[in-house]
Order: structure tokens, then sequence, then C-alpha cells
């Protein structure tokens, strides 16, 4: 009997192991947050909100990095059509920041296609590209490139 197979099917029927329970917690909080802030987005049609906006260029550009975690090895997944959408999406929430928050209808709807597929990428992506997209996003909070990125 090999003890390393037993052990890894124990952990496969536990959940895995806790670096694989966290990743699965930050996929589901993720995809909350999604879906809270693309419909606040649409509720906030004419009104200023900085902090939506916030929220899903963090969200986009989490999905982004999962993505091409995922397709590292894949020649051009940086002009992929997904990251083309993610960008897209990242890019209007920085521009309508620019122009005081205030979210117009195309802004939603721009958004809101680009958090749809957000969704299914961070959705379908490995566990290994969320623990990587969450580690990105604590060193950027926590290792002070936020600050340098947003004087």
């Amino acid at each position: 009997m090999n003890l390393f197979h037993l052990y890894a099917r124990g952990i496969a029927l536990n959940g895995g192991t806790e670096a694989d329970r966290a990743a699965e917690a930050a996929r589901r909080q993720w995809l909350n947050a999604l879906l809270v802030d693309q419909t606040r987005a649409w509720m906030s049609i004419d009104e200023a909100d900085r902090a939506t906006l916030s929220g899903l260029a963090a969200l986009l550009t989490l999905a982004c990095g999962a993505h091409l975690y995922d397709h590292r090895r894949t020649p051009g997944a940086i002009d992929s059509p997904t990251v083309r959408i993610l960008r897209a999406g990242i890019s209007t929430a920085h521009q309508c920041g620019q122009a005081g928050s205030v979210i117009t209808q195309l802004h939603a709807s721009s958004l809101s296609h680009a958090a749809d597929r957000a969704a299914a990428v961070i959705q379908h992506a490995s566990r290994a590209a969320i623990q990587h997209a969450a580690q990105e996003l604590h060193g950027v909070v926590h290792g002070g490139r936020l600050q340098r990125v947003m004087a």
C-alpha cells in the first residue's frame, strides 16, 4: 500500500490542505464581491460611486492575473479576448474615476460585461492561480506598492 497515495486521498476527501481551503474561500469571496459591485454599478447610474469603481477595478485585475497565471505558457495569452475584455473593464473604471466617478449607463454596461467575464475566469481558475493572485494582492497591499501606485 502506498502511504503517500492514501495521505493524498485523505486530503482530497477532507477538502484539501489549509492553502486549498483558503484559495476556495477567496474564490467564493471574489465571486460574491463581483456580483455585489456589478449590481451596485447598475444601481448607481448617474451617481458618483468611487468605492464600486475601485472594487471592480481590483477584482478585474485579480481575474486578469489569475487568467494569465493559468495561461502563462500560452503564446499570445496577454492579447487573448478574455484579457482584452478585462483590461477594457479596468480602463472603464479608471476613466470613469477620473471623470468624477459618475457611472453612466455605458460605463455600467462595460463594467458588467467585464465582471461577467471575470466571474467565469475566477470560477474556472486553478487553485494555484487563485493563490498566486491572492499573494500578489497581499504584496501590493502590505508591501507598500499600493502607496506608490496611488501617489
